[in-house]
């Protein structure tokens, strides 16, 4: 019909090539420093026995290697630096890649809901002319986004089901409140669902035809 012409392009609600980067970065780093910080209490106890045994076993050997083979100490030296470094290297390793990987867990998680957020925020400034929300089929919630284009685009079909019934009104040539309060509610309408302003031809509209 002539309201459906002239619809602008929207822009798609769907990333295919997404860079890391944090969405909501008070939360995520508020459960990811919790998480991190419990795994590196444990993980610190853990390396602090390790460390402890690893220094008198040590203490041991290099007592003995003095005693009957001052050759080994250097050897027994170099050998426990390398351990100690190994354990420090590794707990440091481990809470770097808790921190990490909790905030890309996160952000899996966080992604189809801002984008939701976004495009509802959209909705409720009265644009209805946005596509339908799309995520990767990797992210979570995607039923869940499935469930709002159902919504929404039973919403468009509504709107647009109120359009063709205004459009279908008869209006009085002499009812001329009547005809400015249906034209208003038109436009409107055409504006909402399309995204852009609609400009009343008399060549258009059987109604407004003298």
């Amino acid at each position: 019909m002539w309201w459906k012409q002239g619809q602008r392009l929207t822009r798609l609600y769907t990333f295919k090539h997404r860079r890391f980067q944090l969405i909501d970065s008070k939360f995520q780093w508020k459960y990811t420093l919790v998480l991190a910080g419990g795994v590196g209490v444990f993980s610190l106890f853990a390396y602090s026995v390790a460390w402890y045994f690893i220094e008198q076993n040590y203490k041991i050997f290099i007592d003995y290697a003095y005693a009957h083979s001052p050759n080994f100490v250097s050897n027994l030296e170099f050998e426990r630096r390398w351990i100690q470094n190994i354990l420090a290297g590794s707990l440091l390793g481990l809470n770097i890649f808790v921190v990490f990987t909790t905030l890309k867990i996160l952000n899996s998680i966080l992604f189809p809901l801002q984008v939701m957020k976004r495009h509802l925020l959209h909705l409720t400034k009265g644009d209805w002319s946005q596509p339908e929300v799309k995520v990767r089929a990797g992210d979570d919630y995607t039923e869940l986004v499935d469930a709002y284009n159902y919504f929404y685009k039973a919403l468009q079909r509504q709107s647009m089901s109120e359009l063709n019934k205004m459009m279908s009104l008869e209006i009085s040539k002499n009812a001329h409140r009547s005809r400015d309060l249906w034209k208003h509610l038109v436009e409107y309408k055409y504006e909402q669902l399309n995204g852009s302003s609609l400009e009343f031809e008399k060549s258009h509209d059987p109604h407004l035809a003298s």
